[in-house]
């Protein structure tokens, strides 16, 4: 699997082989659905100024860190499965969250999936979490919890 760095699957995805180089703004400027599946990404430095965007799609790449996801406060659809993240903390700021896919990770605390208010459907299967009282609970407040 090819390596990239985020800017560089950023680029690859929306420019092609444009010799462009993006700024702040125009990550700021971004909007709506930004698709970064399958890249083999380890770091997403730079997703942070992706302020406006409210699908993202980092499925099947190597993240550990949620790190760069904490200020994307317009997101509502946030898809994270076969990554290498063990911990949801970075999250609990995403109120807008509806729906997450979690699936075939490290997690073992959903804790943090508690804060998220507007959350309706996760996807938690190939965790190897022992919460089933949180599990209970998010069932409880109407969250359709796969697992």
């Amino acid at each position: 699997m090819e390596e990239w760095d985020f800017i560089a699957a950023l680029k690859s995805e929306y420019l092609g082989n444009l010799d462009y180089r993006l700024s702040p703004a125009d990550f700021v400027a971004l909007e709506g659905e930004l698709v970064l599946a399958g890249y083999g990404l380890e770091e997403t430095e730079g997703l942070q100024y992706c302020r406006n965007i409210s699908r993202l799609d980092l499925s099947d790449n190597r993240i550990t860190n949620l790190y760069d996801l904490q200020e994307l406060l317009h997101l509502e659809e946030l898809l994270l499965s076969h990554n290498r993240i063990e911990e949801l903390e970075y999250l609990k700021e995403l109120r807008n969250l509806e729906i997450l896919d979690l699936s075939f990770n490290e997690i073992e605390d959903i804790s943090v999936l508690l804060k998220l208010d507007n959350l309706k459907f996760v996807d938690l299967r190939g965790n190897p979490m022992r919460q089933s009282g949180l599990i209970k609970e998010l069932q409880r407040r109407g969250v359709v919890v796969v697992i």
